[in-house]
């Protein structure tokens, strides 16, 4: 359902935070800034700049995905942060206990592999010492069952221990946090949406039909070795039907991509259809999709974004000059996205990992990109007989299984 249909089980409830009041707790979201409504699945706790002050990170299932919280709450006090490196046991620690005296107080904090989901805090472990000026003592209890005592260890700074070595090394901490003196930076929205969509895992669908109105239909496979925009449009949607006159008037930039308007009226509007189509001077190219077309483009529309209300018009289909879906462009059509994305398709064309599209993206996948499960739609084309779109992801799932 929450994947599906946008729901969730507590996605409108606000975050909660709660004050240790010692023998009860107080509710301090507001206060704290923490009172968010949003959907969110973990806090993830580490000293984000180094000033001595734990920051929250608040991991999201919906948009904000990532909240920062900054820790500005005055000076902090007297601290010790510690970062454990195992020699005879796991190297990040897991499972070690560090103990430390300061104050009359004893403290203790544990290095966990994880906490929460989709996040966990840092596996540096914070330890509060209130006014302090020194530290008694540090014991570390190694989860191989190895205990050492550390002497001289200095309030106000991370420390690596080393196991087996005896003694901590101070690490470079923050006079002043790097964010001091630096006013917030407010986002403010243009109130447009994004319409540019990359593809980060391609979808084969070089069989799509793509009907003409004249004669057999053509197939994406029959534009191979040049990217091709199918643009789909309906004549009672005016941006639409403005979006092809921009697309005609730029088909000298868009020189080296095929162009294929695809309407989505009904043959009742056939003259509405060929009257837009002459308008803007593309009356010799594309046609009308069928009820196949339709289903097949909402199959796909449906993988790449998930449920939606309705078909967005105008909706730009760019694929790969292997027939691949690259690229979606939703509600608009900008030409000069598409010659660019065009232009990044061809040079691309033939490398290593060419599946995922970080040339559309920027950036690059250190090893392998996100993998697509493409067994749903096969199933979806196989139970409503659509042979070629499915023998198209049937050869895709065995090029992966092979490494490709």
């Amino acid at each position: 359902m929450s994947q599906r249909e946008g729901l969730s089980w507590n996605g409108r409830e606000r975050n909660y935070a709660y004050w240790n009041m010692g023998d009860s707790f107080a509710d301090a979201s507001m206060a704290s800034g923490l009172g968010h409504a949003d959907d969110s699945r973990v806090v993830c706790v580490t000293d984000w700049d180094r000033d001595g002050r734990l920051d929250l990170w608040v991991r999201n299932r919906t948009a904000p995905g990532l909240r920062f919280l900054r820790n500005t709450m005055g000076k902090a006090g007297s601290w010790v942060s510690f970062e454990l490196v195992g020699a005879t046991c796991h190297p990040e620690a897991i499972g070690a206990v560090v103990e430390v005296t300061a104050g009359g107080r004893t403290l203790r904090r544990r290095v966990y592999a994880g906490e929460g989901y989709l996040g966990g805090s840092s596996r540096r472990l914070h330890f509060g010492l209130a006014d302090a000026a020194e530290i008694d003592s540090v014991r570390v209890f190694w989860p191989d069952g190895v205990e050492e005592e550390l002497a001289s260890v200095k309030p106000g700074h991370l420390h690596r221990i080393v196991q087996g070595v005896g003694s901590g090394m101070p690490l470079e901490t923050a006079a002043t946090s790097p964010f001091d003196g630096r006013p917030p930076a407010h986002i403010t929205s243009n109130g447009e949406s994004e319409t540019r969509v990359p593809v980060l895992d391609k979808l084969p669908y070089a069989s799509l039909s793509l009907p003409t109105f004249e004669g057999e239909p053509k197939t994406v496979r029959d534009f191979a070795g040049l990217p091709l925009l199918v643009y789909v449009w309906g004549s009672w949607e005016e941006h639409a039907t403005d979006g092809l006159t921009k697309i005609a008037d730029a088909m000298g930039a868009l020189r080296g991509v095929e162009v294929f308007p695809l309407s989505i009226d009904g043959v009742r509007e056939d003259e509405a259809t060929q009257y837009f189509l002459s308008k803007s001077g593309l009356a010799e190219r594309g046609g009308r999709a069928d009820r196949r077309t339709k289903v097949a483009i909402e199959v796909a529309l449906f993988e790449l974004l998930g449920a939606y209300p309705d078909l967005p018009l105008p909706l730009g289909i760019l694929f790969d000059p292997e027939g691949q879906i690259a690229m979606l462009y939703v509600g608009d059509v900008d030409p000069e996205d598409v010659r660019k994305d065009s232009l990044a398709l061809l040079e691309n064309q033939g490398r290593a990992g060419e599946r995922w599209a970080s040339e559309l993206t920027g950036g690059r996948w250190v090893e392998r990109g996100p993998e697509r499960d493409l067994k749903m739609m096969l199933g979806v084309f196989e139970k409503y007989r659509f042979p070629n779109l499915a023998s198209d992801l049937r050869t895709a799932i065995e090029a992966r299984k092979s490494g490709d």
